[in-house]
């Protein structure tokens, strides 16, 4: 939540693997990626400040989703996908850009993540606070992102254990990991190029593109800016971008374009 503590929850095969996740979670927390249009120096609004106010994630909020990506010192990269509803937000951070697979868990999860959230939300500083693994919500996270995660090519169907009623769980969520080495471009929704505007323009941004040039497209829409961002991306295949590629650039980040 935006100005507020932060609770995470990492899953890795090693230490080593761990720990990097942990430092880009405090990455994402710490240079406002969830809320990238937003001035980290922006003045708190009224309802930031008093912590009686009700929240705007309500039903009146409409949900956006979106995704960013952080580049590690070895080029290698790390896709951010976020479902956020008024100023709370979630994130999954992960290898694979499996788009809708982590959009669906991040959509099912959502009321229960902020129950938990608001549950241990004590003060209006922006700790990262760990999940308990004794929360119905760290047994789905596990099923689904953790260890219980499907392979690649395969669906499953996994119950939300915080609707259990006599020990059964009456809700569920179906979910297929797409294989990347088939469904190269699964989750991408090509449409969003439309919004890029005529055709001189899509023109103009793919020969932009082919000739690797610096390419900054801007936007007032985080779902439509990264999505229009990431089809440009996948529509190179089977040629791929090799340089610097961030869909969304909060503000701390601004100097990378003049890199």
């Amino acid at each position: 939540r935006r100005g507020q503590c932060v609770t995470q929850c990492v899953f890795a095969s090693d230490d080593a693997g761990e720990r990097e996740m942990r430092a880009l979670v405090d990455v994402v927390v710490r240079q406002r990626f969830a809320f990238p249009e937003r001035a980290a120096s922006a003045p708190s609004s009224a309802a930031d400040d008093d912590a009686s106010a009700p929240s705007t994630s309500g039903a009146a909020a409409r949900a956006e989703r979106f995704s960013f990506t952080l580049t590690k010192e070895d080029g290698a990269r790390v896709v951010g996908v976020a479902r956020r509803v008024g100023d709370e937000a979630l994130v999954v951070l992960a290898r694979a850009p499996w788009f809708d697979y982590f959009w669906t868990v991040l959509e099912k999860a959502h009321d229960e993540a902020f129950r938990v959230a608001r549950a241990r939300d004590t003060n209006d500083g922006e700790d990262i606070e760990e999940l308990s693994r004794d929360e119905a919500l760290w047994e789905f996270l596990n099923r689904t992102i953790g260890e219980g995660a499907p392979k690649p090519g395969t669906s499953t169907t996994t119950p939300l254990p915080w609707t259990a009623f006599a020990g059964i769980a009456t809700q569920s969520a179906t979910l297929y990991a797409p294989d990347l080495k088939k469904d190269f471009n699964s989750g991408i929704r090509f449409t969003t190029l439309l919004d890029v505007g005529h055709v001189d323009a899509l023109v103009a941004l793919f020969a932009a593109l082919v000739t690797e040039r610096r390419v900054v497209v801007t936007g007032s829409s985080v779902s439509a800016l990264s999505g229009a961002v990431h089809a440009a991306n996948a529509a190179l295949f089977p040629m791929s971008w090799q340089h610097i590629f961030l869909p969304l650039l909060p503000e701390p980040f601004l100097d990378y374009l003049t890199a």
